[in-house]
C-alpha cells in the first residue's frame, strides 16, 4: 500500500474543523497504517516551520507514489508548489466552506490559481460543493462527502426535565441564538410554560444573547453553560428533548454542515434546525428532526411543538443517524472516492 500524508493546520482548538481534523486522521491511521503520515502544527513555533515541512513531506510522499490530503482548502497553495515540483503528484482536499468564501481579495487570487493543482475535492455538504463550482472547479473533480461521528456510549435520555432544549456552538451572529431568544421562545411559552433552553458554547455575540435574555425577563428560562466537557455535554443531551440549530443568514459567513447535529442524533435526540447552507445535509428530514425556514419564528415554534410533542423515539433517531452519518462507512466513501480516485 502507498503512503498517504495528511497535511492539517486544525490539530489546535475546539470546533467543527478540528473535529472532522481528528477524525479524518483515525481514518487515514485505520486505513494506512504505518503508512499514514501527518504534516501539522501545535504552536507559534511549528507554525513558521509548517508550510516548508509540508512541502518537503509532500515532494517525497509523491514521489514514492503516494498521495497527499489537505484538511481544508486554505492549504491550496501547498499543493500548487508541491505539483510544480512534482507534476504527477496525486493531491485532495477536503472543503469546509468558509475558506471558500473568504473575501480577502490576494487570498481569492491565490485560491483559485491553486486550485486546478488538486485533482479531487471532498465537500462536506452540497452548499460547499455549489460554493466551489463558483470558483470554476468542475463537478467530475467533486464529491460530497458529510462529516460523521463515532459509536460512543450516551448516557440513557432522562425524561425527567420535560420540554427542555439544547443549542451547542460557538456563539457567533450565524448561529441565530439571539434572535431564537427574542422571537420563539415567547411563542413556546405559550404552549409549555415549562420550557427551558440551555446554550453551551461561547463567542463573541455572548453579550448580546445576556442583553436579550435580561430585556426579555428569561433569567430564569435561558441557562449559558459555557464551555462544558465531553461528558457534560453528554449529559447535557441526555437530559434535552429537542436539539436546536436556529441559524441566521449573515453576508459573507456560512454554515459549512453541523457537526453538533449528528452528535445530538446520536444521543437520540431529535434536531430542530433552520433550512440553511449545509446544516441541511447534517439532518434527515422527518427522520433525525426537522427543518424550518430561516428566520420564520412562528414555524420553529411550530416544529419544536412537533418534537416536544414526541413524533420522535430517541432509539429510532440513533439508529438513522449512525446509518447515514457513522464513520465507519463514510471511511470507506473516502477511501475510495477521494484516496483512491
Amino acid at each position: 500500500m502507498n503512503q498517504l500524508l495528511f497535511i492539517t493546520r486544525k490539530l489546535r482548538g475546539t470546533g467543527g474543523m478540528q473535529q472532522l481534523s481528528a477524525d479524518l486522521w483515525k481514518v487515514i491511521q485505520m486505513q494506512y497504517g504505518d503508512q499514514s503520515k501527518m504534516v501539522g502544527f501545535q504552536s507559534a513555533c511549528s507554525l513558521c516551520a509548517f508550510p516548508f515541512r509540508a512541502v518537503l513531506q509532500g515532494v517525497l510522499v509523491s514521489r514514492r507514489g503516494g498521495h497527499i490530503h489537505l484538511g481544508d482548502l486554505s492549504l491550496a497553495p501547498l499543493a500548487l508548489v508541491i505539483k510544480f515540483l512534482v507534476p504527477s503528484a496525486h493531491i485532495s482536499a477536503t472543503v469546509c466552506g468558509l475558506e471558500v468564501l473568504y473575501g480577502n481579495r490576494v487570498y481569492q487570487w491565490i485560491l483559485r490559481h491553486s486550485l486546478a493543482s488538486m485533482d479531487t475535492f471532498a465537500c462536506i455538504s452540497t452548499a460547499t460543493a455549489d460554493e466551489l463550482r463558483e470558483c470554476g472547479v468542475r463537478s467530475a473533480a467533486i464529491a460530497v462527502i458529510p462529516c460523521g461521528v463515532w459509536e460512543k456510549n450516551i448516557p440513557s435520555h432522562d425524561s425527567s426535565r420535560p420540554y427542555s432544549l439544547l443549542t451547542v456552538g460557538r456563539l457567533i451572529p450565524r448561529k441565530g441564538v439571539a434572535w431564537f431568544i427574542r422571537h420563539v421562545l415567547p411563542l413556546l411559552q405559550k404552549s409549555f410554560p415549562n420550557v427551558m433552553y440551555t446554550v453551551v458554547g461561547s463567542g463573541p455575540d455572548e453579550k448580546a444573547i445576556l442583553q436579550c435574555v435580561e430585556e426579555m425577563n428569561l433569567e430564569n428560562v435561558v441557562h449559558l453553560a459555557g464551555r462544558v466537557s465531553e461528558s457534560e455535554k453528554d449529559a447535557l443531551l441526555a437530559s434535552s428533548q429537542c436539539f436546536v440549530m436556529p441559524n441566521v443568514k449573515v453576508e459573507g459567513d456560512m454554515e459549512g454542515f453541523g457537526i453538533v447535529c449528528l452528535e445530538a442524533g446520536r444521543a437520540g435526540v431529535p434536531v430542530v434546525a433552520a433550512r440553511l447552507e449545509g446544516v441541511q445535509d447534517a439532518v434527515l428530514e422527518g427522520t433525525t428532526g426537522l427543518f424550518f425556514q430561516s428566520g420564520n419564528a412562528e414555524d420553529c415554534a411550530e416544529k419544536i411543538t412537533t418534537v416536544l410533542s414526541g413524533s420522535f423515539t430517541a432509539s429510532s433517531v440513533t439508529k438513522e443517524t449512525m446509518q447515514h452519518f457513522g464513520w465507519d462507512m463514510l471511511a470507506k466513501r473516502y477511501y475510495n472516492e477521494i484516496f483512491n480516485a
